[in-house]
């Protein structure tokens, strides 16, 4: 059990670690939204390639939101089952359980905070960088997030009409 609570742990470290290090990274963000080609990341310029391959590398583990509808919600399905599971262990150990790894978050909650928060904000600057071309991947994504707004909505719609239902006289 311990091992779950590890990789519980490994898994927001290196989430935040990523966060911080794109933040904390101003010349990086500076120089990817410059128009000047001189300032800009280049995956051609050689000193700078090493750190555009890590953040390619960070762009692959949080690519679930860049493929394809149906893939995408298969993977869905199988982090948050494992995220349950791993809440599940944390309430058996009388451990407080972090709001995502609740079997009572909805997905669409789940997803619209990744994507909306860490993912497309990503995928955003690395579009910056010359020599990447994110159009079809950014597409992508925003129609995978509509598709998670329309089930949001859905819900809210639903829980309005239920709301009704049990107000009136």
């Amino acid at each position: 059990m311990r091992h779950l609570f590890n990789h519980n742990f490994f898994l927001t470290y290196h989430t935040y670690c990523l966060i911080g290090k794109l933040l904390h990274r101003k010349e990086a963000i500076v120089k990817s939204k410059s128009k000047k080609a001189e300032d800009r990341f280049s995956i051609h310029d050689e000193p700078q390639r090493n750190f555009i391959l890590s953040l390619i590398l960070h762009m692959a583990d949080l690519s679930n939101p860049a493929k394809p509808l149906p893939i995408y919600l298969r993977w869905c399905d199988l982090v948050i089952s494992e995220f349950q599971s791993l809440g599940d262990k944390e309430k058996e150990a009388g451990l407080p359980v972090g709001h995502i790894f609740k079997r009572d978050t909805p997905l669409h909650e789940i997803q619209l905070g990744f994507v909306n928060f860490l993912v497309k904000p990503f995928y955003s600057q690395m579009q910056g960088i010359e020599g990447v071309d994110l159009t079809d991947v950014l597409n992508t994504i925003d129609t995978n997030l509509q598709h998670f707004q329309k089930m949001k909505t859905k819900v809210e719609r639903d829980k309005e009409e239920v709301d009704v239902v049990f107000t009136k006289d």
